[in-house]
């Protein structure tokens, strides 16, 4: 018996490292970009114009957009690829930029040789790995064309396949490591997954059991009570009232066997709520669990699986980043037709509006996963003010 989530949580670990590769790339990249506007520049007077100026400001324009798109955008793959494709497309018109290869001076190398070797790096995150590993090869390799072209420079084949070598060697060493890190977060994700969804599994199967209980409970407290009575009975008046006793308790009977634990679509929030304390217990980290229940809200699936996937994710962040807090505190409470989380420590805090978009952790695992079961999330924190979650749900 298992129950599978309705989502997958967001792949915070692989999130985490895509965004650092994004940053360590952009910022490579643009400061070797200094070798290639020197020396593009420098051939301007040599080339073509109209194709000259085309490739190298699609290419600056694109450098540009991956610093942007790593700090501030994100969307880097869109970027990667534009770095990777007018590299390669400048590279095969690179005839058409030279209108007179004869008047080129001696020792002269392209300047589109300065972007060869971080285009090919883009190719690792621009693409699938079978397409990347493609393009880690064909970069260098038109590169050993253009080379010993006469509008490249006539460079003698020797020469030109060391820096085709060269190019292939550095990238590739990059790519496998960079390929490397990504496998291992998204089995770090997946391992997290499993250990969420065995937790709502337990949490599934301790609401089974509570209901197991209140069926007990029936039989115990009505039924048997019921009996009791109607044994007792003497009069007219305590049979009636014996029988209607029995009456219902056989419609509680019954509606409770016509409901299926396994199959239904919402859950009590009494039993949500002590399988989630539950739960939370289990992880550790000293959090003091406040329960606050009125009436008995029947929570859909959906929404508790959501806000316990926030609850959990709000706890590993605050545990994570104010280890040192003194006081975590969890607060579940419910009305007839509302429900209300707040998760709170006296931790370190931060300042909320300096948290970058890049940080999709919190932006997908929370907010909008959040969002789309019409739960209200907020977050308030200041630095030296600790941080507060509240999530809020009612009843359309």
């Amino acid at each position: 018996m298992s129950m599978q989530l309705s989502s997958t949580p967001s792949p915070i670990a692989s999130e985490r490292i895509e965004v650092l590769l994004a940053k360590v790339y952009s910022v490579a990249a643009a400061l070797l970009s200094i070798d290639l506007l020197r020396n593009a520049l420098s051939q301007a007077h040599l080339l073509d114009g109209i194709w000259f100026w085309t490739f190298f400001l699609a290419l600056m324009f694109a450098q540009g957009g991956s610093l942007l798109g790593a700090f501030i955008l994100g969307h880097m793959k869109i970027w990667y690829r534009a770095i990777c494709l007018i590299t390669l497309t400048a590279m095969i018109t690179w005839p058409l930029q030279v209108p007179d290869a004869a008047a080129l001076p001696e020792n002269f190398k392209p300047w589109i040789w300065w972007s060869v070797g971080f285009a090919s790096l883009a190719a690792a995150g621009a693409f699938r790995r079978s397409l990347s590993f493609v393009f880690l090869l064909l970069l260098p390799t038109v590169w050993l064309f253009v080379r010993t072209s006469e509008a490249g420079g006539g460079e003698p084949f020797a020469l030109a396949l060391e820096d085709t070598l060269y190019a292939f060697f550095f990238a590739g060493a990059l790519a496998v490591l960079v390929m490397f890190l990504r496998q291992r977060a998204s089995e770090v994700d997946e391992e997290f997954h499993a250990l969420y969804q065995a937790r709502f599994e337990r949490a599934f199967l301790d609401t089974i059991q509570s209901e197991r209980t209140k069926i007990d409970s029936i039989v115990h407290d009505t039924v048997v009570a019921t009996l009791d009575r109607a044994a007792e009975a003497t009069t007219e008046a305590q049979r009636k009232h014996a029988a209607e006793t029995a009456n219902d308790a056989i419609g509680r009977l019954v509606r409770e066997a016509a409901r299926d634990p396994m199959a239904r679509d919402t859950i009590p929030a009494g039993s949500y709520f002590e399988s989630l304390k539950t739960s939370i217990e289990r992880r550790g980290g000293m959090v003091q669990i406040k329960i606050k229940s009125v009436g008995e809200l029947q929570i859909p699936l959906e929404v508790a699986i959501g806000l316990a996937e926030a609850t959990f994710q709000a706890l590993g962040n605050s545990l994570e980043h104010a280890p040192g807090a003194t006081k975590r505190e969890i607060i579940l409470s419910s009305t007839a037709r509302s429900l209300k989380f707040v998760i709170l420590d006296n931790g370190p805090g931060f300042r909320v509006s300096a948290v970058p978009n890049s940080r999709m952790g919190v932006r997908l695992s929370i907010f909008k996963r959040l969002e789309t079961l019409f739960v209200k999330a907020s977050l308030q924190s200041a630095p030296g003010e600790g941080t507060t979650w509240v999530f809020e749900w009612g009843q359309q």
